[in-house]
């Protein structure tokens, strides 16, 4: 019997540590894809599409906000929080933008407890008259 606690005293021992200082290793960050055109005309209103992923929505553990820049500027950011979660692990969300000249796209999206995985970035180019 004494045998026996020991042996689990030392499981316990090189096992719990691994366990309570590597949240990293299950940690899940938030990771966004941004689907935009690549041309558009001037004048032209677009629709960027946000694609979030993440695995865990709960009330503690969720994305917690979703921000788009255009040109370096925050042009949306949606909120959550543990009483308005997302809609989904998996979700999207869009915005319509009339493009004036070429447009650099952004996109970040943070979990609660994890942060950010990616800041996705696209450009939209200005067709040429006449194309």
């Amino acid at each position: 019997m004494k045998n026996m606690r020991v042996m689990m005293f030392c499981l316990c021992a090189v096992l719990l540590p691994g366990l309570i200082f590597t949240p990293a290793a299950a940690a899940n960050e938030s990771a966004i894809e941004i689907e935009a055109p690549a041309k558009a005309a001037v004048g032209e209103e677009i629709v960027i599409v946000l694609n979030v992923s993440h695995d865990g929505n709960n009330f503690i553990h969720h994305t917690e906000w979703v921000e788009l820049r255009i040109n370096g500027e925050t042009a949306e950011r949606w909120e959550y929080s543990m009483f308005s979660k997302p809609p989904d692990e998996n979700f999207s969300v869009s915005f319509s933008h009339t493009v004036e000249n070429q447009l650099e796209i952004e996109a970040e999206a943070s979990c609660s407890l994890h942060g950010s995985r990616n800041v996705d970035e696209k450009t939209v180019s200005v067709e040429a008259s006449g194309e």
